[in-house]
């Protein structure tokens, strides 16, 4: 099985450079929670809430968000182009070398 390095920046700003096998049915949120990022995803990834809000750093192609997914972000004060929701990223081999930010959690 092959694998990704992705850099995480969390809330207090310090970067994590994280190495993970690719992983569809896995979600970036919660690889995050099993690597105490501070992430929370109350809705464990359904994309019912915004705990997971994350801004993507860097120019991934990502999977089209769902209408579900950009109701959530529309909601959010602190949105901008490159918000995302973590729970709806699969753990991808196209996202090797992804870099986000995580904002709510």
């Amino acid at each position: 099985m092959s694998s990704i390095t992705l850099k995480i920046t969390d809330k207090e700003g310090t970067l994590h450079e994280l190495t993970t096998e690719v992983n569809p049915k896995k979600s970036l949120m919660h690889f995050m929670r099993e690597n105490n990022l501070g992430i929370k995803g109350s809705c464990d990834g359904i994309a019912e809430c915004s705990d997971c809000h994350i801004y993507v750093n860097s120019n991934h192609e990502l999977k089209e968000m769902s209408i579900i997914e950009e109701m959530m972000i529309d909601e959010l004060d602190s949105q901008k182009e490159n918000s995302r929701l973590s729970c709806q990223l699969g753990l991808l081999e196209s996202l090797d070398g992804l870099e986000v930010e995580i904002v709510n959690g």
